[in-house]
C-alpha cells in the first residue's frame, strides 16, 4: 500500500527475505539440534536493552536458520516417523508459476520454544504456514484465529491445547518475527506498520538523546522523543550503498529519531521533504533509510538514519587542522554546495506536490551542527571522511509560484547563522536564505583551518558581539548575527568585524589558491546583504567545482 510519504509494509519485510534453498551454502553442512529439546533456543534469545524486567526478546534470523536447519529437521522427522521430504515444506518457501507457498520455519520455532514440536505436522496438513504470524488470541482466549481475505478465521484443530499454551504462543510468536529493515535498490522509502507487540531487532539503544554537538548527554535528559544510538542486528536490515557509507559498518550503528508529536499529519509532512531528498544520488545528502511506528519509549512515529560520527562543529573541536586539509575542504564545500543544489532545484527528478509545476526546495536551517562527518571513505583525500547535510526539519518545497514569498516571521531557524532579511522590515525568504547560512559556516570552516577552534568558539563570535547596539533598556541585545540592523529596523549591514575577519583571512600566506578565492566568493556572492547579489545553490556548485580544478584539488 502507497500513501505520499511511504510504501506501508505490513508484513515487518517478510516479503524482502529469500526463502529459497541457497545454493552456494549446503543445509548438509550444518549440525543437527535436537529440537525436541525446548531449551535449545534459549542462549540465542536477544532481550531488549532498556528492558530491565527482561520481559521481550527476540530470535535473530540467523540462529533460526541455525537450529531449523535441514539436518536437524530430518532427524526430528525420522524420530516421528515422518517423510523427511517435509524437510523442503518447512525450511524453504516454493515459487512457481501456479503459486507461493511460504515455508514453516518460524512457526516450528514457536512450536520447538513451547516444547510442543511435533505438532508442526498438524500445522502443515492445515496449510497454517509463516505467512499467517501473527496469530491472533480469539475474544475469549481460549484459542488462535487469522484473518484470511480480511475474514477472521479460527484455528480449530488445536482442541487440546489448553489456555495457558494458547497464551504463551501469542507470546512468543512474536521473539521469531522482528522486522527485517530494508532499504530498495530503487531508492523506495518503506514505512513498516507495526504493533505494540512486536519485538524491534535492536542489540543496543543509548539511554540518553544526542544533541547536535553534545558528545556527552545528561542523564536528565527526556527520551521520549529525538536522537538516539541503536544498534541493529545484522540479520535484520538491509539498506543497501546509500552513497557515503554502505549498510555493512563493522558496528551496525544508527540514529534513531523518534518524534514527539504521535500527529500522523506532522509525521507525514516531515518524511515528505525527506522522501524528496532521499531519491537523490548525492554523497552529500543524508538518506533516511526506513521509518516505522510502534509504541516504543513514548513515541509512535521514528524515523531511522545512517549514524554519524561526529557533526561539523565537534569535527571541528576535536581534530586540530593541518596542510593536507585543503584538497579536502575544496572537495567537501564543493559537495555540500552542489547537494544544496539539488535540494535547491528538484525539478528533474522528482514531480510536483500538485500537477506539473517544478517544485523548489530550501533546507532552512544550515550551520555546522546540521552537517553530518561521516568517516574513513577511501575516495576522500587523507583526512577521509566525507561531509553530509543533515536536518531538514525547517525545510520546505514549494512550487514556483510560492517559492519567494514566505515571511520571516513564519520560519524558526539558528539565530546566529540567520540571514538579514529575518530581522529587515518587509523581509522576504527564500531560497537564497541558505546561501547566507552556508556562507556563514563556509567562513567559521577557513578560520577553523588558518586559525584553530577557539577562533571559531570565542574570538569570532565575541567580536560579532561586541557590534551589536547595547542598549538592553531600548529592548536590542547582544547576540552573534553575522550582520546588524539600523534603528527601525528598515536596513541591515554586514558587521564590520565579519567583514575585517574576511581581510585578515585572505591576507594570511597560508589561504593562498583556493582558500583565498573561496573567501572572495563568501565576501562578495554569500555574505551579501542585497539577496539578489548572492549566488544561487547551482552558481556557487559550479563556481566552487570550478575552483577545485583552477587549483588542481
Amino acid at each position: 500500500m502507497e500513501h505520499s510519504s511511504a510504501t506501508e509494509i505490513l508484513d515487518r519485510g517478510d516479503q524482502f527475505r529469500d526463502y529459497r534453498p541457497p545454493i552456494d551454502v549446503p543445509q548438509s553442512t550444518l549440525p543437527a539440534v535436537d529440537i525436541l529439546n525446548n531449551k535449545c533456543f534459549d542462549k540465542f534469545e536477544v532481550y531488549y536493552p532498556l528492558d530491565s524486567r527482561r520481559s521481550k526478546f527476540f530470535i535473530p534470523w540467523d540462529r533460526l536458520l541455525e537450529v531449523i536447519s535441514v539436518p536437524s529437521v530430518q532427524t526430528a522427522l525420522q524420530r516421528w516417523n515422518e517423510d523427511i521430504s517435509l524437510t523442503s515444506n518447512i525450511c524453504f518457501s516454493t515459487d512457481d508459476k501456479l503459486t507461493t507457498k511460504a515455508s514453516y520455519r518460524r512457526m516450528l520455532g514457536i512450536l520447538v520454544h513451547l516444547g510442543r514440536a511435533e505438532d508442526i505436522l498438524v500445522f502443515i496438513k492445515n496449510g497454517l504456514n509463516d505467512s499467517k504470524l501473527p496469530l491472533r488470541l480469539k475474544p475469549d482466549r481460549t484459542g488462535l484465529m487469522y484473518t484470511k481475505a480480511g475474514t477472521d478465521v479460527d484455528v480449530d484443530f488445536l482442541q487440546d491445547w489448553d489456555k495457558r499454551t494458547v497464551k504463551e504462543f501469542g507470546e512468543v510468536q512474536f521473539a521469531f518475527i522482528s522486522p527485517y529493515f530494508v532499504r530498495p535498490a530503487d531508492g523506495r522509502l518503506l514505512h513498516y506498520i507495526l504493533s505494540e507487540e512486536d519485538v524491534l531487532p535492536i542489540l543496543e539503544e543509548s539511554k540518553w538523546i544526542r544533541e547536535p554537538g553534545d558528545e556527552n548527554p545528561q542523564p536528565d535528559t527526556p527520551v521520549t522523543h529525538g536522537v538516539k544510538q541503536i544498534q541493529l542486528h545484522e540479520c535484520h536490515y538491509d539498506f543497501g550503498d546509500y552513497g557515503f557509507v554502505t549498510s555493512t559498518g563493522p558496528n551496525h550503528l544508527f540514529a534513531m529519531k523518534s518524534l514527539s508529536s504521535n500527529d500522523r499529519e506532522v509525521f507525514k509532512r516531515e518524511v515528505d521533504f525527506l522522501k524528496r531528498t532521499n531519491h537523490i544520488r548525492n554523497a552529500h545528502l543524508n538518506k533516511l533509510l526506513v521509518t516505522f511506528e510502534a509504541n516504543h519509549n513514548g513515541g509512535l512515529f521514528h524515523l531511522v538514519f545512517p549514524w554519524a560520527e561526529s557533526d561539523l562543529y565537534s569535527f571541528w573541536k576535536h581534530r586540530r587542522p593541518d596542510t593536507c586539509h585543503t584538497a579536502w575542504i575544496a572537495q567537501q564545500l564543493s559537495g555540500l554546495a552542489s547537494a544544496l543544489a539539488l535540494i535547491h532545484d528538484d525539478s528533474e527528478s522528482q514531480p510536483a506536490i500538485r500537477g506539473n509545476e517544478p517544485t523548489y526546495g530550501r533546507h532552512g536551517d544550515l550551520k555546522p551542527e546540521n552537517i553530518l562527518w561521516f568517516p574513513g571513505q577511501p575516495d576522500c583525500a587523507r583526512t577521509g571522511g566525507i561531509l553530509v547535510l543533515n536536518d531538514f526539519g525547517l525545510g520546505r518545497y514549494h512550487r514556483q509560484q510560492s517559492r519567494s514569498v514566505v515571511r520571516p516571521w513564519d520560519i524558526m531557524t539558528s539565530r546566529t547563522y540567520r540571514p538579514p532579511e529575518c530581522d529587515v522590515k518587509g523581509g522576504r525568504i527564500n531560497r537564497k536564505f541558505d546561501i547566507w547560512c552556508l556562507g556563514a559556516t563556509f567562513l567559521e570552516f577557513v578560520i577553523w583551518y588558518l586559525r584553530g577552534f577557539e577562533d571559531v568558539e570565542f574570538t569570532f563570535p565575541e567580536a560579532r558581539e561586541e557590534e551589536d547596539n547595547p542598549n538592553v533598556m531600548m529592548g536590542y541585545f547582544f547576540s552573534d548575527t553575522f550582520f546588524r540592523v539600523n534603528h527601525d529596523h528598515s536596513e541591515a549591514f554586514v558587521k564590520p568585524s565579519v567583514a575585517d575577519w574576511i581581510q585578515r583571512l585572505k591576507a594570511d600566506d597560508r589561504s593562498a589558491g583556493f582558500l583565498r578565492d573561496l573567501l572572495l566568493v563568501i565576501e562578495t556572492r554569500m555574505l551579501v546583504v542585497d539577496q539578489h547579489a548572492r549566488f544561487t545553490a547551482r552558481q556557487l556548485a559550479d563556481h566552487l567545482r570550478e575552483l577545485c580544478s583552477k587549483h588542481s584539488v
